[in-house]
């Protein structure tokens, strides 16, 4: 199966999924942006170093994360965790994980 197409299969499931925050302006670095009970995305916005996302569902990331080695991103929700784009010092909680381009200094905790 062409992982191309289950990122965007994942995404899409997201997008649809109900109750949807989304998360336009730039979280600063340093403090976190709580979704709460709906699923989130972000789409046109930074998640600098020191930036998160947390809530009880689902995460989209239309881009990358890019976080520092002193400032790492973190995300945790209790759902689905995709990022379209790839991935870099990052703190990743979820129920599944994916990730469409390169993974580098991620942790899953």
């Amino acid at each position: 199966m062409n992982e191309r197409f289950n990122i965007e299969s994942a995404g899409e499931s997201i997008l649809n999924g109900g109750r949807l925050v989304e998360i336009s302006a730039e979280v600063p670095a340093g403090r976190t942006f709580d979704a709460g009970d709906a699923n989130a995305v972000v789409a046109g916005a930074r998640l600098p170093g020191g930036a998160g996302v947390k809530g009880r569902r689902s995460l989209l990331v239309e881009g990358s994360l890019q976080g520092e080695a002193q400032g790492r991103c973190r995300i945790e929700v209790d759902g689905d965790v995709v990022v379209t784009g790839g991935v870099a010092h990052a703190d990743l909680t979820g129920r599944s994980i994916r990730i469409g381009g390169d993974a580098r200094e991620c942790r899953q905790i």
